[in-house]
């Protein structure tokens, strides 16, 4: 009796052994994905977080009374390897093994989204393009570190952009990738960057105090845009400036493409002749990849440059 005893204790105990070792083993595979170096993964950067999961997130943060749902946020994204289906709120694995790793990366969520109150477009007509990590040519071979939204109406200064959070300025200005571009850090110490901007609402300068929801300027299309300054300039030098017709066959064709989209859209009240203007987008929409419109882009204006040069050594144009 006594040997049937010990030998079920030992079993038992046994058993216990290798269900401990195996959570064990469980949690720390689960943790396993956090390093130092997990913020500046690209899957981490791209911040996938789908409407449905951020809208149960912020209802059980309200339900519970927690006024901080950051973790829930962090340890949703952890275990769905940054691309979640699901809430996952069980943060201890993630506390026991790699404690410094977890907290550092729930501040990095927490400068992220903390302090977001408003869609940064005023306005329900919006479209959004996916182009994270997309390949990009212009000033060098890069990757583009943003995604991009786009209204159906083309026009410049159509469209409000507004602040996602309280914060300062702290940065202003032009820069030849972004155009007129505004960054703003909020208090939980996310920089927000708007770009490509045509105009702002007010003379902003750096430290200026900006409430969530206010008014930064108007979406454009600026940046990487200094080319046409000099071709301009150019032809001017040579006092020929009708060759801007056949070398700037492109940008006519940019700006035309929207002047017509905006003046239909205002005739037929709501009506578009292209997907979305300036035509570029439009080559977008129809699943052109930037390096495709590029290729297009450059061989057309190549033609009309070359055309542009027998005419101005026949002396068609210019004295």
């Amino acid at each position: 009796m006594r040997r049937w005893l010990w030998k079920s204790f030992f079993c038992f105990f046994i058993l216990t052994c290798i269900t401990g070792s195996q959570k064990i083993l469980l949690e720390r595979s689960r943790a396993s994905i956090l390093d130092e170096k997990t913020c500046e993964t690209a899957a981490f950067r791209e911040q996938h977080l789908p409407t449905e999961l951020y809208r149960q997130l912020r209802n059980q943060d309200k339900s519970s009374g927690n006024t901080d749902w950051i973790e829930n946020l962090t340890t949703t994204m952890l275990n769905g390897k940054f691309y979640p289906r699901e809430c996952f709120f069980e943060r201890e694995a993630y506390l026991r093994y790699k404690y410094k790793e977890y907290t550092d990366l729930c501040s990095l969520y927490r400068a992220v989204w903390k302090d977001v109150r408003y869609f940064p477009v005023a306005a329900e007509d919006i479209s959004f393009e996916d182009g994270w990590m997309e390949e990009r040519s212009f000033g060098g071979e890069r990757v583009h570190e943003g995604c991009d939204l786009f209204g159906d109406c083309g026009a410049a200064d159509f469209y409000p952009i507004i602040s996602m959070t309280d914060g300062n300025v702290e940065a202003v200005g032009w820069l030849p990738l972004g155009g007129y571009r505004i960054g703003i850090r909020s208090p939980s110490g996310g920089y927000f960057y708007y770009a490509h901007l045509s105009s702002y609402e007010r003379d902003w300068k750096e430290g200026d105090s900006v409430e969530a929801g206010e008014i930064l300027g108007f979406m454009g299309d600026t940046g990487s845009l200094f080319l046409g300054g000099a071709v301009c300039g150019m032809a001017f030098a040579v006092d020929a400036p009708l060759i801007l017709i056949p070398v700037g066959i492109i940008y006519i064709a940019e700006t035309m493409s929207d002047i017509i989209q905006v003046t239909y859209f205002k005739l037929t009240h709501g009506k578009r002749i292209f997907k979305m203007a300036p035509i570029h987008h439009h080559f977008e929409m129809c699943g052109w990849k930037e390096k495709k419109i590029c290729v297009v882009f450059s061989l057309v204006n190549a033609a009309g440059c070359i055309l542009a040069l027998v005419l101005l050594i026949k002396g068609t144009f210019g004295k």
